[in-house]
């Protein structure tokens, strides 16, 4: 599996599909999520890499990603706080672009 969201080996390599530069991408890595506003890429970009997903999908996991991350800053028992599964599933008969 591929280090970051499933997908890329690299930070360089969001950063290259995004057209955004390192440090945005990092900060995504660093918060686990790539903001909403770039969905529509979302979607283009794990499709050329061999994945799928919904809009509604991620829209849901966002929505999720966000609990989350409010369970973290609230300090809820660990217990309680649970990454959420990404979206993505691999094409089928398609090989996932590394």
């Amino acid at each position: 599996m591929s280090k970051y969201f499933g997908i890329w080996q690299s930070v360089i390599d969001i950063a290259n599909d995004y057209g955004a530069n390192y440090v945005t991408a990092a900060a995504w890595t660093q918060r686990g999520e790539i903001p909403r506003t770039h969905d529509f890429t979302t979607l283009r970009v794990i499709k050329a890499r061999g994945f799928t997903t919904t809009p509604e999908e991620l829209d849901r996991w966002h929505n999720a990603h966000k609990d989350f991350r409010a369970k973290l800053r609230n300090g809820s028992p660990e217990g309680d706080i649970v990454y959420p599964a990404l979206p993505f599933r691999g094409l089928p008969g398609v090989e996932a672009a590394e």
